[in-house]
């Protein structure tokens, strides 16, 4: 099985720009790992991916396992850019606009587009799943957790937003056969 598993709340005020901003985790970790650990009760990974951001890292060295965590650049958030560390309100208007009238292609200012993130992630996905053994993690955003599961479903590019995905969650995702798989959130 590989599990997705995105990072606890960050340690940020509401309405700021963070994608790819290396954040800490908020004051509820604790609390928030416990409900992760008991949705994962009795699974131990051989393989734990994490992104290298600390909202992600500080969680994966959590999760049990038998191994070391590898981390990976392909599996972080959006680069927002020129943006990250903004209030989203204080954004200018047209820019915004600009990015979000055509995300998919659209980088943001200094940063980049949805397919590049899209890319970035599938090779990573596509170099990992038709190889893993026994259980396991992948540590990451919800951006990455959009790409896969929007890939394995397939998802057309302009709904992937419309996954949600709340701080915590796991999906845990089983190979069926070529190009069929079993997609749970847990």
């Amino acid at each position: 099985m590989i599990y997705l598993v995105r990072h606890t709340k960050p340690d940020i005020e509401p309405g700021i720009c963070y994608g790819a901003s290396d954040i800490g985790v908020a004051g509820s970790f604790m609390q928030e790992l416990h409900v992760v650990k008991s949705k994962l009760q009795g699974v131990t990974f051989n393989k734990v991916y994490s992104s290298p951001l600390q909202r992600c890292t500080t969680l994966a060295r959590e999760l049990p396992r038998s191994t070391d965590i590898v981390t990976d650049q392909r599996i972080k958030e959006l680069d927002f850019g020129s943006w990250e560390m903004k209030p989203w309100n204080l954004i200018p208007p047209g820019d915004f606009a600009a990015w979000s009238n055509n995300y998919l292609e659209n980088p943001t200012p200094g940063g980049e587009s949805y397919t590049d993130l899209w890319n970035r992630v599938l090779d990573f996905w596509n170099e990992l799943a038709p190889d893993h053994e026994g259980d396991v993690a992948i540590v990451c955003h919800a951006g990455p957790m959009r790409a896969v599961v929007s890939y394995l479903l397939q998802i057309p590019d302009k709904k992937t937003f419309n996954l949600m995905f709340s701080y915590g969650q796991i999906i845990k995702i089983q190979f069926i056969e070529a190009g069929n798989w079993l997609v749970t959130l847990l």
